[in-house]
């Protein structure tokens, strides 16, 4: 059977580039970098030199700080890398990676849950939090190397904000959304300005070289605060699969607890299976801006429900104007129809995303954002979207970029954040989903995407000797839980060497090259036990958070002959733990959980026991009194340099707050 999907070829109207040079000037410093091949142009005003024809200059506007891991995976690509030249500006790195630190300062704070916690502009790191319901503290902090700097004191960000992560500037400014508003703030703190979302709450916030600020949404909220959309906020059910109980009937009460932000709340089953609660009826009345329990239905027995907050979430673009004040261009956002029209309202179902949206990096569509969705109403239709930004187009911003089809289907969900690498002087896409549809038919199993962007269309890519259909690389045990780390070493062909993924509760981390062939496999919990670790009773150690890799650069100042990948482990068995109460910490005795540690790999061991250049123990030796054993490194682990040039690094707990880890 041919599974290779036919599709028109893309015709560029020039030669693509085998080299590419770009000037930046800032605070008065010029700077020259040189990139050959496939590297990313990710920030600033660019000046693109292809032979003897060039590209006009783009708006600097709001972009992430070069150089530094100043966003949501780092760059706008998704990349996960920053790679620094081995120059005296940049010999903090030897001191990172000489060892582990010597201390840590828990800058306290509610923790990230599971978002991506800080960025760096090399002098200020800004992280967003997962506050506690109702709010009381801020949920975006910024700090220095020594600690505190300012905070949103008057909380203009709210309780959704954690699945967002910051856009630092390099003078120090900060971008960043929830559901209610996008705002800048400047680096002393002052809100520059405030712009009202078009809904939903943004999966991180993306740039594009025109200066667009690139928002694509989730639809379930932790709070509609500030009561602004709470009339759109629909209460809705959640009944996970065996979660439905045994002996209901139509028509019995819900009983409600956590009442005080919805009043009016009430509810009946509205549909029951062999006894099995499959669907309620809820009337929440308005206002209800905070989701109540559900603490017990009258007539049977073991239902598990959750109520959640559901908006309309679209996608949307923003920017800033010559005179630095920030708006929402067309004054609306778009829905992702089935149809593949973009839609002003959601009367139909749409696609939205959980992910964060990756860029591309080819001149021919440089504005064009790829992003990984779901159907509003099913998730499991899962669909990958090329979108072209124009911001010369006010009241049409955004257009779907491919046609015939005007979307790469899948089975969905997606847990990873699409990375986008340029490989044959084309877009590759890399991805994850719940299954794939082979000829039609939907094959259930996690899977790892690869796909080409041709311009217009896309193309499947198949891996050496591959059976499956085209544009599914890899179908592993375990679903993805992160996205993708690209491996910034030379792979050959002028192209990167490949991309890192991991399972849920896989001790191992896998690459595959960018043709999607198999390269290793690391035990990455074998080499932390034998680093010594305490080895966990149910499980392995595997890995929570994101990635983040840091490496000096070759000579043409592309490939990373020599990474470092930074990650997250921690034994995580989804049996049940007791939760932490004052004086009754669990701790590595009575936890499944013994210890989470943030590690320092070395890319170049591969699955030698010498791989592991470091690990830092989060839990139980740096963790706070009264919190639970399930404390992990969450998040990326961006860089902060002193008035020295000494390095401290920034980490996050899940539930502990902000980490500065310093080499005294």
């Amino acid at each position: 059977m041919d599974h290779k999907r036919k599709f028109p070829a893309y015709k560029p109207s020039g030669e693509l580039p085998t080299a590419l040079r770009f000037v930046e000037k800032e605070n008065s410093i010029l700077q020259v970098r040189s990139a050959v091949g496939s590297r990313a142009v990710q920030t600033g005003a660019l000046m693109l030199f292809f032979g003897t024809a060039a590209l006009p200059a783009q708006p600097l506007q709001i972009q992430a700080a070069p150089g530094w891991c100043s966003m949501a995976h780092c760059d706008n690509q998704m990349e996960d890398f920053i790679g620094l030249a081995n120059s005296p500006a940049d010999a903090w790195l030897a001191t990172i990676l000489s060892g582990p630190p010597g201390m840590a300062q828990n800058q306290g704070g509610p923790g990230v849950g599971s978002g991506l916690g800080c960025v760096s502009n090399g002098t200020y790191a800004a992280c967003s939090y997962k506050v506690p319901l109702p709010q009381t503290q801020p949920a975006l902090v910024a700090y220095t190397s020594s600690g505190f700097s300012w905070s949103d004191s008057n909380m203009l960000l709210d309780g959704n904000t954690w699945g967002s992560a910051p856009i630092i500037d390099t003078g120090g400014n900060v971008v960043i959304g929830d559901d209610q508003n996008i705002v800048k703030f400047s680096n002393t703190g002052i809100p520059l300005w405030t712009v009202p979302s078009a809904g939903g709450a943004p999966v991180s916030l993306v740039t594009t070289p025109n200066g667009a600020i690139f928002a694509a949404t989730r639809q379930w909220l932790n709070v509609c605060a500030q009561n602004t959309i709470s009339a759109q906020c629909t209460l809705t059910a959640n009944i996970a699969a065996g979660n439905g109980g045994a002996g209901y009937s139509a028509g019995d009460t819900v009983n409600f607890g956590n009442t005080a932000y919805c009043p009016n709340v009430a509810g009946t089953v509205s549909s029951v299976l062999n006894g099995a609660i499959t669907g309620l009826n809820l009337s929440q009345g308005i206002p209800c801006t905070i989701a109540p329990t559900v603490t017990s239905v009258g007539g049977g027995a073991g239902a598990k429900i959750t109520l959640l907050l559901e908006v309309p979430a679209p996608v949307a673009v923003y920017t800033e104007n010559p005179q630095g004040t920030g708006y929402l261009v067309s004054g609306q956002g778009y829905f992702l129809s089935q149809s593949s029209m973009l839609g002003s309202s959601p009367a139909d179902p749409y696609y939205l995303t959980v992910n964060t949206p990756c860029v591309s990096t080819n001149p021919h569509h440089p504005n064009r954002v790829y992003v990984s969705t779901q159907l509003s109403t099913d998730p499991t239709q899962g669909a990958l979207w090329a979108l072209d930004l124009d911001l010369a187009n006010p009241n049409q911003p955004i257009t779907v970029g491919w046609s015939n089809p005007p979307f790469f289907s899948f089975v969905g969900p997606s847990a990873a954040s699409p990375l986008c690498v340029k490989a044959n002087g084309l877009e590759n896409i890399y991805f994850d989903g719940s299954g794939y549809i082979d000829n039609g038919v939907p094959e259930t199993m996690p899977a790892v995407f690869g796909l080409t962007d041709n311009g217009s269309s896309f193309s499947g890519i198949v891996p050496s000797g591959s059976a499956l259909p085209a544009g599914v690389l890899a179908t592993p045990i375990h679903p993805v839980t992160c996205n993708f780390a690209l491996d910034p070493r030379y792979g050959g062909d002028n192209e990167f060497k490949g991309f890192f993924y991991q399972g849920e509760y896989d001790p191992n981390l896998y690459e595959l090259s960018l043709d999607g062939n198999k390269l290793e496999k690391i035990d990455v919990s074998s080499q932390l036990e034998t680093f010594g670790a305490p080895i966990p009773s149910n499980s392995s150690y595997w890995m929570r958070g994101v990635f983040t890799s840091y490496g000096y650069t070759s000579a043409a100042g592309v490939f990373s002959p020599n990474p470092y990948l930074f990650l997250s482990e921690s034994d995580f068995d989804p049996t049940p733990r007791s939760v932490c109460t004052c004086g009754n910490c669990p701790n590595s005795s009575g936890s499944n959980n013994p210890a989470s540690y943030l590690v320092s790999l070395d890319l170049t061991s591969g699955n030698s026991t010498s791989a592991i250049a470091w690990a830092w123990q989060l839990f139980p030796a740096n963790s706070v009194a009264c919190q639970q054993s399930s404390d992990a490194i969450e998040g990326a682990v961006p860089v902060v340099l002193d008035g020295g040039g000494n390095p401290y690094l920034f980490t996050t707990g899940s539930q502990s707050g902000a980490y500065i880890l310093s080499w005294p």
